[in-house]
């Protein structure tokens, strides 16, 4: 399972790697580190969910293409993933990629799966995403 814990240190491992630490990573790595989250239903995720992603036609959603990077985890990744900056396109007002309200993306996705979404765990991973981007 890639947990929160196990994806900021491989992450940080790679950034230290770069051969000069940024103060800024530092920083935000042991906030990371000092608040990941428990995941109490581990569930399959995609790793990469965002609207680049998704199959869209005139009927709506088709489907979601590029699973190279699913693993078991917290199904909160994804929904941090979506409301990562990058994939706003300047829309920053609207933090799901560019298109909707985070209060909005857990209401529909409790709707959904019955499961209620804590922001502050969702934000978590809209965290770590910016950091795993940078």
């Amino acid at each position: 399972m890639q947990d929160a814990l196990t994806q900021v240190e491989q992450l940080y491992a790679m950034h230290q790697d770069y051969g000069e630490a940024l103060p800024v990573f530092s920083l935000v790595y042991g906030w990371l580190k000092a608040n990941a989250p428990e995941c109490a239903s581990p569930a399959l995720v995609h790793g990469d969910f965002r609207l680049g992603n998704f199959l869209i036609t005139d009927n709506g959603l088709q489907g979601v293409l590029d699973w190279e990077l699913t693993h078991l985890g917290d199904p909160m990744e994804d929904l941090g993933w979506l409301c990562v900056n990058a994939w706003r396109f300047g829309r920053r007002h609207l933090p799901v990629a560019g298109i909707d309200s985070r209060g909005a993306l857990c209401l529909s996705y409790q709707a959904a799966t019955g499961i209620t979404v804590d922001p502050l765990h969702a934000r978590y991973w809209e965290l770590l995403g910016t950091f795993k981007w940078g």
